[in-house]
């Protein structure tokens, strides 16, 4: 069945979960209480064989109706062969009056076993039918009951506990501290490698290289002279 498979790998997953305690705690009661309704639904089937599938099929056997059938026809063969004699007599007339007290005999015992049968049946039909709801109510009663428990189970995991619990374990191992050493170590290369890799900030727009390409050199520089010498300002080169 599906949950006792369900049920084993729950309760290996908590025996080898040896960090987080309320995960291991959780999975193995909710390992149990699957595994107890799984033990319910074999025993409603159990109940449901023994209960209803096994009395419902023995009905077709049930009917011992082939003696009294086979004693009727006897008996209105008899009578038949009895009226058809021509010269009655008083033995003959006792025959046929024993005959038919024997056929009526006869008939009103087979229509009892036919209501009894008919009465046993429907009772044991509403007896089967009864048995039948209770046991499946009784299942899901137990199933609900459980189910409900296991939902109570599942919350109380406390992710944040195991979460801390876990932390602290690599901290005590110390892979954390290990981890962060390699991390530091292979900073600088990593920052160097950066910057070596790092290009000039170099602008490419259209605008900068048409105003580069409209700039003219300036070879000349002005020489402010004195004032008052009455002579023009000259250019230097």
């Amino acid at each position: 069945m599906v949950g006792d498979e369900l049920s084993k790998i729950l309760l290996n997953y908590s025996v080898n979960e040896k960090i987080n305690r309320t995960s291991s705690q959780t999975l193995k009661k909710f390992a149990e209480l699957i595994s107890n309704i799984e033990d319910y639904r074999h025993a409603e089937v159990d109940r449901l064989f023994a209960k209803v599938i096994t009395p419902l099929s023995r009905y077709g056997d049930e009917a011992n109706l082939k003696a009294e059938l086979t004693a009727r026809k006897k008996e209105v063969a008899q009578l038949k062969r009895l009226g058809q004699n021509t010269a009655p007599s008083r033995a003959a007339e006792e025959q046929l009056h024993m005959a038919t007290m024997d056929a009526t005999r006869i008939a009103d015992s087979l229509e009892r076993e036919v209501i009894q049968f008919e009465a046993k049946k429907l009772k044991g039909l509403k007896d089967i039918l009864t048995d039948f709801v209770h046991i499946e109510m009784l299942w899901h009663a137990k199933a609900l009951e459980t189910f409900s428990e296991a939902f109570n189970v599942v919350q109380s995991l406390q992710e944040e506990s195991d979460l801390a619990d876990f932390r602290s374990t690599l901290l005590r191992s110390g892979t954390l501290a290990s981890l962060d050493g390699d991390m530091i170590q292979s900073g600088p290369p990593l920052s160097m490698n950066s910057k070596s890799r790092s290009a000039p900030h170099l602008s490419t727009s259209a605008t900068s290289l048409n105003s580069r390409g409209r700039e003219k050199p300036n070879f000349f520089h002005r020489v402010k002279k004195p004032a008052g010498d009455g002579r023009k300002h000259t250019y230097v080169r």
